[in-house]
């Protein structure tokens, strides 16, 4: 960054030969306000609040954007010139183009400044140079009290082929208060993160750790402080007493950890015993379990969406005796969001960022309470904010709505948004959620057309999965697991997503650990491939293994290609623990001799096959007990033949060998004589 300045007598002749050029050349002002080829920088804007004897700095940096030099820069102070007095003219002017209002220009000496000169003929790409100019709010015309002005930069310059123009704008809003004013404000602590909890005590990573110690603490010590009103997610207090017991995590930690293991449990207490004390004394909300978005959802859908994080929220939660409240996801509602609340959940408010009317209105038992998201963000428009600008804007917006009798509700939801709005607070005035509900006037509600955030896509990696969740439910026949299921799918329809992808990798890891992978069953059928009948009805031994963490109801069905020869009865049901196995048997019939190939499933107690059937082979060589007599019998006929044969040849050989022996004396004795 680099400051060039000039001789005054020079600079002022180049200012009127440029005021000059301008008058004839320049367009409309809004002619030009689609580019914007230098970026403004205020770095510091003194004072921060106005009095009519303030002098008014502006300090700061600019910096060429564009790909082509520019020359003839200055920079000038302007000013819109009217005071801005209610909410309803600073919404309009905060929320307009850039180029409005179109205000002017100040050309007073030091409300000025030359930046190139002919040392510096030029600004180019890519380099910046520092500014700093300065007027009396008196000289410009800013002298009302309990009103609100906007300031800002302009930087007018020629670019290499072009005319002299206006290459560059930035604002500030800046309040004026009196004694008397007092900034109204209505802070809303907002304690929700990313769902983590895939499995009871199984966490898919350990992001939550981390905002235990950050985020989250600073966020319920904020409430705690400030007596500021909240809302909570219960899956978050679900999620947080996890960690408080004996947790796994399935993605592996980082080698350094912001929190050592042995500390998260003491870490993830005391936050739940803090939150325990808020609850009971504080101005809170709960959302609807797993905050899940229901925009752009049927009013079906949505209404399935909504009983779900009913089913899911248990009695024993701390958020559960807290009265409801629907944020929509990105703040934006809609009436058919408000029509789905009443007939689904009976919500006491709902948080809306694009509510036509400024004031809480009541229709039936809901409560809309409009607030401003762009609040503690500056004025976007005008490119990237600094930390003067985003002050002023929330400082001077705060003090219309004192000034009105309009309390601004601000959302705080990190770290950074409390701090914002702590550098814009001077004479705070808070007020509560329930005090806007019980002011709020009954008539019709209406909403602009903001983003309202659609559902659609989380939708469907529910509805791909639900399917699981409540096969899952039918083999375990748990009481509880209709509601396990409820949380893991309110957990995945959360406004807590980055996108959907994320949020259907969360699923498809809880179905996993529900009932297995998709290519590898949690419950397990193992028999072997082949067996050998020795009766007519026998027992036969199997194994069942269940890797899931729930005991399972389950039955073995057969299939015999041959039913004639030998059929096999469908089983009993048989339950089986947790990370067990149990041996259990089968009861095959034997209606004739020779093998026959025989397929078990193992299925839940409707028949939902579970896993992959299992192939193997029975021989059956007997008709029963009287086959058997009459194969023992023949044997031992079988046996007794060929006893009688072998002692029949054994004799004719002894016979044989006592002839030849005879012989052989007689030649002998023949030879002898």
């Amino acid at each position: 960054m680099v400051t060039r300045s000039i001789p005054r007598q020079v600079a002022s002749a180049v200012l009127l030969m440029v005021i000059a050029v301008s008058m004839l050349m320049q367009a409309s002002p809004r002619a030009r306000a689609d580019t914007n080829p230098v970026a403004i920088s205020m770095d510091t804007v003194t004072p921060a609040t106005l009095t009519p004897q303030s002098t008014i700095t502006i300090a700061g940096s600019i910096k060429n954007t564009s790909d082509t030099p520019i020359s003839l820069v200055q920079v000038y102070l302007w000013h819109a010139g009217e005071p801005i007095t209610t909410l309803s003219q600073f919404h309009s002017i905060a929320s307009g183009p850039l180029t409005e209002p179109v205000g002017e220009r100040v050309v007073e000496r030091g409300a000025w400044q030359v930046i190139t000169d002919t040392a510096n003929p030029t600004l180019d790409p890519g380099e910046t140079a520092a500014f700093s100019v300065s007027q009396s709010a008196a000289t410009l015309g800013l002298t009302t009290p309990g009103a609100v002005y906007m300031l800002g930069v302009h930087v007018r310059g020629q670019p290499q082929g072009g005319v002299n123009q206006t290459v560059g704008r930035s604002r500030v809003l800046l309040p004026m208060p009196t004694a008397s004013n007092s900034q109204a404000i209505v802070p809303v602590v907002s304690l929700t993160s990313r769902p983590s909890l895939v499995a009871p005590m199984v966490f898919r990573d350990d992001h939550l750790v981390e905002e235990l110690r950050g985020r989250l603490r600073t966020l319920l010590d904020a409430a705690r402080r400030t007596g500021a009103s909240f809302v909570v997610d219960p899956a978050l207090i679900d999620e947080i007493t996890a960690l408080a017991g004996d947790f796994t995590i399935q993605q592996q930690p980082s080698p350094s950890p912001a929190v050592p293991a042995a500390e998260i449990g003491t870490l993830a207490t005391a936050w739940l015993d803090d939150f325990g004390q808020l609850a009971a004394s504080g101005d809170g909300y709960r959302l609807p379990y797993g905050a899940p978005v229901t925009g752009g959802l049927t009013t079906a859908d949505a209404s399935v969406v909504l009983q779900r994080s009913r089913t899911a929220l248990a009695d024993t939660n701390p958020a559960a005796e807290l009265p409801l409240a629907l944020w929509p996801a990105g703040g934006a509602a809609s009436a058919a969001q408000l029509s789905q609340n009443e007939t689904s959940l009976s919500a006491r408010l709902v948080l809306a960022s694009n509510a036509e009317s400024l004031t809480p209105r009541r229709t039936v038992g809901t409560t809309v309470i409009p607030y401003d998201p762009q609040l503690l963000q500056g004025l976007p428009q005008d490119g990237e904010q600094s930390t003067a600008q985003i002050r002023g804007r929330a400082a001077s917006q705060l003090l219309l709505g004192g000034v009105s009798g309009q309390p601004q509700v601000v959302m705080l939801d990190t770290s950074e948004s409390l701090e914002r709005l702590r550098q814009a607070s001077s004479n705070l005035l808070p007020s509560s959620l329930a005090d806007l509900t019980a002011g709020a006037i009954l008539a019709p509600v209406s909403f602009s057309a903001g983003t309202v955030v659609s559902g659609q896509e989380l939708l469907s990696n529910v509805t791909a999965s639900k399917e699981k969740f409540a096969f899952w439910s039918e083999l375990t026949q748990s009481p509880l697991a209709g509601q396990r299921s409820a949380r893991t799918l309110s957990r995945a329809m959360s406004s807590g997503w980055r996108s959907s992808d994320q949020a259907g990798k969360f699923l498809e890891d809880a179905v996993a650990l529900l009932v297995g992978p998709s290519d590898n069953s949690g419950v397990i059928l193992s028999i072997s491939p082949s067996f050998v009948l020795p009766s007519e009805e026998n027992t036969v031994p199997m194994t069942i293994t269940n890797r899931l963490d729930e005991t399972v109801h389950v039955q073995v069905t057969f299939i015999s290609e041959n039913p004639q020869r030998i059929s096999v009865p469908d089983t009993k049901s048989f339950r089986v623990s947790p990370g067990s196995s149990a041996t259990v048997t089968f009861n095959p019939v034997a209606h004739d001799n020779g093998a026959t190939r025989i397929t078990a499933q193992l299925r839940t107690l409707s028949g939902k096959p579970i896993g992959e059937p299992r192939s193997f082979t029975v021989e059956a060589n007997s008709l029963g007990q009287v086959g058997w007599i009459i194969v023992i019998a023949a044997g031992a006929l079988l046996l007794g033949s060929t006893a009688l044969r072998i002692r029949q040849m054994q004799a004719q050989r002894r016979a044989g060998r006592a002839s030849k022996k005879s012989s052989t004396i007689d030649e002998a004795q023949q030879a002898h004589e």
